[in-house]
């Protein structure tokens, strides 16, 4: 369904989760700030070598990491519908 709607093909998507170790839940995870800053170096890597087109970010940790990588510094949340733009 979300191919569909971004007009992708599933071959063409690069997606993981920003922290990737395992855990039951985001509060149970053991050392939470090295996890993160380990997944911001991780994506920061990944995204400067694949160069997407379109970033669909899921959850306010993971926006909060991700967004100053894209070079945003403002955002709010979809229902208020305001974000600042940058190139990709």
């Amino acid at each position: 369904m979300l191919f569909g709607m971004l007009g992708v093909a599933p071959a063409e998507v690069l997606a993981g989760n920003l922290v990737p170790f395992r855990s039951p839940s985001w509060g149970k995870l053991s050392n939470q700030a090295d996890a993160l800053s380990f997944g911001r170096n991780l994506w920061r890597d990944i995204l400067s070598t694949a160069g997407p087109r379109l970033i669909v970010v899921m959850g306010r940790t993971t926006i909060d990491a991700v967004a100053p990588m894209l070079g945003f510094h403002q955002l709010e949340s979809a229902k208020g519908s305001s974000f600042s733009s940058a190139p990709l």
